[in-house]
């Protein structure tokens, strides 16, 4: 519930705590890097990515879909973000797609 009325802290914990119980929750795993990319946690998420990308790769593609969208997001409002942040994400990101064929 944390996660969809944008409590993204409490959704973190939330999380960590599921996985804490069921390491092998895809799913928790998949919206605890949703949770992370909205607080701004770029090595959590891409952590996450890998993750799900070797065991979960249909989470993986959303959370994809969800970290462009979210970087689109911050090149018009950054946030606090600087330019060479949202780059080094960018071509990580570009790095992944070539990677997996998209």
């Amino acid at each position: 519930v944390h996660l969809h009325i944008g409590a993204y802290g409490e959704a973190l914990d939330d999380y960590n705590h599921d996985l804490q119980l069921r390491p092998d929750d895809m799913d928790a795993l998949a919206n605890r890097a949703e949770a992370s990319l909205q607080l701004g946690r770029l090595d959590d998420v891409r952590i996450a990515y890998m993750d799900l990308f070797n065991h979960a790769r249909d989470r993986a593609d959303q959370l994809m879909r969800s970290m462009q969208r979210w970087l689109t997001e911050r090149r018009v409002d950054p946030q606090g973000f600087k330019a060479a942040e949202l780059d080094a994400f960018q071509r990580w990101i570009d790095e992944r797609l070539k990677l997996a064929g998209a």
